[in-house]
């Protein structure tokens, strides 16, 4: 029984180790992608802005609550709004772009393929198995595959700033109604 116990402890311990060290790759890993994200925003021009500019450019400063007026949540709701027409351009922009760079790229690959193949053909040879073949291709079309990867990105990037404008939206109707409420009851209170 004794033997069992410490089997069983020294396994828990190499598991415990193990977790250590998982949890220490873990915080590297996290401190090199902050990092990537970090640079990538700045890094990545959107219409003659880095995506760290347009990401303060599209943000809403909520004051307060002991500040917030009436007049202050109506201004909230057309910074708001023009935001949110700024970010739907955007994000169609960005959608058109990529969907373009995703389609030339299938367009190119297609036809580096076909090329690839011809040129195998007509020197008599037999062609490489598809997976050589989509290397080969792979190594011709690795700029245009980067630019489809980078319209990706931002056009996910608009998306976000969509949802996350809903969200405010939601939050700034949640505000205004808890002002009238207040307004309201302390009308009351005025009356009686």
């Amino acid at each position: 029984m004794n033997e069992l116990s410490e089997e069983l402890r020294a396994h828990l311990q190499e598991v415990g180790d193990d977790i250590d060290g998982v949890l220490s790759e873990v915080t590297a890993l996290s401190g090199a992608a902050d990092v990537f994200i970090k640079d990538t925003c700045k890094n990545l021009i959107f219409f003659g802005k880095s995506l760290a500019l347009w990401e303060d450019l599209m943000a809403i400063k909520i004051p307060p609550a002991e500040e917030i007026t009436p007049d202050i949540i109506r201004s909230l709701h057309v910074q708001l709004a023009n935001k949110e027409q700024t970010a739907s351009h955007f994000y169609e922009e960005a959608r058109a772009a990529h969907t373009l760079s995703v389609g030339s790229l299938a367009v190119k690959r297609a036809d580096l393929t076909t090329a690839l193949i011809t040129d195998y053909v007509m020197r008599g040879q037999n062609t490489p198995p598809a997976t050589v073949m989509e290397k080969m291709v792979d190594g011709f079309v690795k700029k245009l595959n980067n630019v489809a990867l980078v319209n990706k990105a931002i056009k996910d990037f608009w998306y976000g700033k969509l949802q996350t404008l809903e969200k405010v939206g939601k939050h700034l109707d949640k505000i205004g109604m808890s002002i009238a409420l207040e307004m309201k009851h302390l009308e009351r209170e005025r009356n009686d």
